[in-house]
């Protein structure tokens, strides 16, 4: 018996041993992240704790767990290896107009933001909500699962805020990967994304990019080809969305770029979707929009293309990189037309393909002339197909026989070719006349 009880003593001896040996020891540093938890843990997020804490991930706490829409109303550095996991779909980060974020991840050690539970679920959490003007970063940084439509209808949000967003994954978003609007106009600030590059969009339910609101193309203007390549693949609409009645804002120059998606080493064109048209604001200045060559511009049914007085288009392909103005894929209804308006001088189209327009017997392009050679529509055209209108490949109208026109081609206009247009090539609306080649049209110039 008695040697029974010294056996459980000496037991009970080394287990109090190991357990002040190996137990839990917490700093006492008010500065030392490792007194919030023992490695491996997770620290709630809560507005006391961010009030605290200008930053995440620096110390021993690398695991994070967010219950609530998080304001960031200061300046937040995330580092590289940091997790933050989201519970419930309207949860996220909110960083307002008198914060920055900035979240720096490294290829090797990325930030991860994530939803809870099933990985493929989508929307499991809300979105990191960008507000603020200032020089927001995320670089690579993982959004997984997000996109729940609770606020906002993206992974990544900008509202009157402005990211410089690289090397970044989004994948499994219920909604579009990023979206841009402008609930409050840019009177506040204007919606800004200043970089976007090499970033991977994987996996949504809408689109990669999409805006609304007042956000419009031009808010896109640093999205371009540079180097690394996006990776676009597996979305449900793997297009640039440009939603709602946006714009009409468009007025400052500025160049829609050619769009492609780097996928196992093949490269696919990204096309842009205009559900609303290209609308110029009417400026004194004039403004110019810039199509870079091989861009494909898809119009949704109804939709037109306005360059009013001031104001020009400049579509400018090349024999091997075409512009496309076209419907989306997949349908039939026709968009409307490319409308150049008296007083618009400059406007260009080379080597473009125009198709399955003229919905409301414009034709694909419509010019209309004022009566003087201070208010003629001028179009420089070349090398372009206008073909499968639901009315007329060029239409002509204005002052009846005193509309000025200026249209410049080469040679008689043969590098314009007219093919399947419903009721004719080319129509000269004010007289009714038919017109059957660019050479007979009045104000045709060759060079």
């Amino acid at each position: 018996m008695k040697n029974t009880i010294r056996f459980f003593g000496i037991i009970a001896l080394v287990a109090l041993i190991e357990f002040s040996m190996t137990g839990c020891s917490l700093s006492t540093d008010s500065n030392d992240n490792t007194k919030d938890q023992q490695s491996g843990e997770e620290v709630e997020l809560t507005s006391s704790y961010l009030a605290s804490h200008a930053t995440l991930g620096d110390g021993n706490v690398k695991n994070y767990y967010c219950q609530s829409l998080l304001t960031v109303s200061s300046n937040l550095t995330i580092y590289p290896g940091t997790t933050i996991r989201f519970v419930g779909g309207n949860t996220g980060l909110d960083v307002t107009s008198t914060a920055k974020l900035t979240m720096n991840g490294t290829k090797t050690n990325p930030i991860i933001l994530k939803g809870t539970g099933d990985s493929s679920i989508k929307g499991l959490w809300g979105a990191i909500i960008i507000e603020s003007p200032a020089d927001n970063v995320m670089n690579y940084v993982n959004v997984l699962n997000a996109g729940n439509t609770y606020y906002y209808y993206g992974g990544v949000c900008l509202d009157n805020g402005k990211l410089a967003m690289t090397n970044c994954l989004i994948d499994k978003s219920s909604t579009n990967g990023v979206e841009l609007s402008e609930s409050s106009g840019a009177s506040t600030a204007p919606t800004e994304l200043s970089e976007f590059t090499g970033n991977t969009i994987s996996n949504c339910t809408l689109s990669p990019i999409a805006t609304y609101g007042y956000a419009c193309a031009y808010h896109l203007r640093n999205l371009s080809n540079d180097n690394p390549f996006h990776t676009w693949t597996g979305n449900a609409n793997n297009y640039v969305d440009i939603t709602g009645n946006t714009n009409t804002r468009m007025n400052d120059s500025f160049t829609l770029h050619s769009l492609h998606s780097l996928n196992g080493g093949t490269y696919t064109t990204i096309p842009w979707y205009f559900e609303d048209g290209i609308w110029f604001d009417k400026l004194p200045g004039g403004a110019d929009i810039t199509i870079e060559a091989g861009a494909d511009i898809m119009l949704k049914a109804g939709s037109y293309i306005s360059v009013p007085p001031a104001n020009h288009l400049i579509a400018e392909g090349t024999s091997t990189a075409p512009i496309k103005f076209r419907q989306p894929t997949g349908t039939t209804s026709p968009w409307d037309r490319i409308e150049i308006d008296s007083g618009s001088v400059g406007s260009k189209l080379n080597y473009c393909d125009i198709s399955g327009g003229g919905s409301s017997l414009f034709g694909l392009i419509y010019m209309w002339a004022g009566s003087s050679n201070s208010n003629n529509a001028y179009l420089e055209i070349n090398n372009t197909s206008l073909r499968n209108s639901q009315s007329y490949g060029l239409c002509l109208d204005g002052n009846y026989d005193y509309a000025v026109y200026n249209i410049k081609s080469s040679g008689s206009g043969e590098t314009v070719t007219f093919s399947n247009n419903k009721d004719s090539d080319i129509f000269k609306r004010s007289t009714g006349v038919t017109v059957t080649s660019l050479s007979a049209l009045p104000g045709f110039n060759s060079y």
